[in-house]
C-alpha cells in the first residue's frame, strides 16, 4: 500500500478532521483514529493506526469489523440512528485480516477506540481516487 497525498486517509474523531500521509506528525498522531488503506481501489479495509502498514507516531490502537460475518447494522440501521444508543450494545472484535470490496457498498465497518468509544463508518460510495464515508461516534 503506497502513501498517497491527494486525499486524506487518516481521521481524527477528537479534532473532526481528515489527514494526509505528509500531515501526520508527532503532535497529532495521537489523536489519529480511523486509517484507511486499499490495494488495487479493489480491496478496501480499515485498520488500527498501531498497524505496521502506517507510520504514525503516539498512535493508539482501534479495532475494526471491515466485515460482519453475521450482519450487527446495516446500512439503513445506520441511516435511522438519531442517537449513539445503538452502538453501545455492539462487542467490537479486531478482524485486521478482513476487507471489503467496491461491489458491498453501501457497508457498514464498526470500530471501537482505545478509549473505549464505539461507533460505525457507512461507506457510501467508491470511485478510482476515493471512498465517500459517513461516520457516528458514541458522545461519551
Amino acid at each position: 500500500m503506497e502513501s498517497d497525498d491527494s486525499y486524506g486517509r487518516f481521521f481524527s474523531i477528537k479534532d473532526g478532521k481528515k489527514f494526509t500521509d505528509s500531515e501526520v506528525t508527532e503532535e497529532n498522531g495521537a489523536s489519529i483514529d480511523i486509517t484507511f488503506g486499499s490495494f488495487g481501489h479493489s480491496v478496501n479495509f480499515f485498520q488500527s493506526p498501531t498497524s505496521s502498514s502506517f507510520d504514525i507516531p503516539n498512535a493508539s490502537e482501534t479495532y475494526f469489523m471491515n466485515y460482519q460475518s453475521e450482519v450487527i447494522m446495516t446500512a439503513e440501521d445506520f441511516n435511522e440512528m438519531k442517537d449513539d444508543a445503538a452502538l453501545s450494545k455492539f462487542s467490537i472484535t479486531k478482524d485486521d485480516e478482513e476487507s471489503f470490496s467496491g461491489n458491498s457498498i453501501p457497508n457498514v465497518i464498526l470500530f471501537e477506540t482505545a478509549e473505549g468509544k464505539k461507533g460505525a463508518i457507512r461507506t457510501k460510495e467508491r470511485n478510482s481516487d476515493r471512498l465517500l464515508v459517513d461516520i457516528k461516534v458514541q458522545k461519551y
